[in-house]
């Protein structure tokens, strides 16, 4: 996946996604669900490389396949982040 952080964009690979339980908070402590996939806007939790902390909030994640032309993500990841004239 590729992801925009403050330092540019990254490629790294999820190890988990994690959502709290239905109908609680992100900020109430409890037992996170671990989910193979998910779609949609949701509040969720990625483990994976230790650059997630940098991640932008709000902004978009792109899946990338093995065909996919990296550079070309990251090109796009980053044009997300620069506001229109």
């Amino acid at each position: 996946m590729v992801l925009c952080t403050q330092d540019g964009p990254i490629v790294t690979t999820a190890r988990a996604l994690l959502t709290p339980p239905p109908s609680r908070e992100t900020r109430v402590k409890s037992e996170l669900i671990k989910h193979e996939s998910l779609e949609g806007a949701i509040g969720l939790k990625i483990t994976g490389d230790p650059e997630l902390t940098k991640v932008v909030p709000g902004t978009g994640i792109l899946v990338m396949h093995q065909d996919d032309d990296v550079e070309d993500l990251k090109v796009r990841r980053t044009a997300s982040l620069t506001p229109s004239s």
